[in-house]
């Protein structure tokens, strides 16, 4: 498990070049573009606890299975929207580019079969505390690297009910993250014999008129002793760039329930 940490900035679409040139400049690194899918899974039948499947992710003994077993007892507490992520850089910049003629010929983004993914849990953030400055988010996060997330999560009734893109550009500087993103929402797929295949970009429109610019810091829960004070070095780093970001980008203090992923499922689904 992984304890995040996080400031976010909005940025309206017409300042991302400058916020771009921004980052780059204060990081002295190269961005780095990435598409990637979203897909939010939610618990259909409140009846289920936890997995159902553990006993048998249990028997495979798979690198991954610790982290199955670590998300089988979070949701045994409480049933939790859980996402599968694929890097799909490579296919929509190849679409993209193959868009010469316009947007009505734009060809669909084509996932091939197996595409590498992974399952994310993500925590709502924890209450504020006169620990930690209030524009600081803190949560705890798990990431299952795993290409059966999907069909795992169907066996235990769980249902994808949302699918986005998001384009991010990315920049790393002692051990934090800075990362400007925006999202496409895509429409649900009508045409059953091309399930593995997504709308161009050139086709989208994004969400709303911002990006939004993250800074994240993340600690490894292990080993447990030290875990505090890595978290305590981790948020100073955070402050430290908010208050160099001062007068250029506004990191205000989040409601917590804005990144609520509790589930509410009623009893049979």
């Amino acid at each position: 498990m992984t304890h995040e940490s996080f400031l976010a900035a909005s940025v309206l679409d017409e300042d991302g070049a400058t916020a771009r040139a921004i980052v780059s400049g204060v990081t002295e690194s190269r961005e780095r573009r990435y598409f990637t899918r979203v897909q939010y899974y939610n618990p259909q039948d409140a009846t289920v606890q936890g997995l159902s499947t553990i006993k048998q992710l249990q028997k495979e003994r798979r690198p991954t299975t610790p982290q199955w077993q670590e998300l089988h007892r979070i949701l045994l507490k409480q049933p939790s929207v859980v996402q599968v992520r694929a890097d799909i850089t490579e296919e929509v910049e190849t679409a993209m580019n193959a868009a010469t003629n316009g947007v009505e010929a734009a060809p669909p983004v084509k996932i091939p079969p197996g595409k590498p993914c992974a399952l994310r849990w993500v925590d709502m953030p924890d209450p504020p505390s006169p620990q930690r400055p209030p524009f600081i988010t803190q949560r705890r996060v798990v990431d299952i690297d795993d290409p059966r997330a999907p069909s795992i999560l169907a066996d235990n009734k769980f249902k994808a009910e949302s699918d986005l893109i998001e384009e991010s550009y990315c920049w790393w500087l002692e051990g934090i993250e800075y990362c400007l993103t925006r999202v496409f929402m895509i429409p649900p797929n009508t045409d059953p014999t091309a399930p593995q295949q997504i709308p161009n970009l050139a086709t989208l429109e994004p969400v709303g008129n911002i990006w939004i610019l993250y800074v994240r810091a993340k600690v490894d829960s292990s080993p447990a002793a030290t875990m505090p004070d890595r978290v305590k070095q981790a948020q100073a780093q955070l402050v430290q760039v908010r208050e160099q970001f001062k007068g250029v980008f506004d990191f205000p203090a989040y409601d917590r329930r804005c990144h609520d992923t509790r589930a509410q499922v009623s009893k049979g689904g």
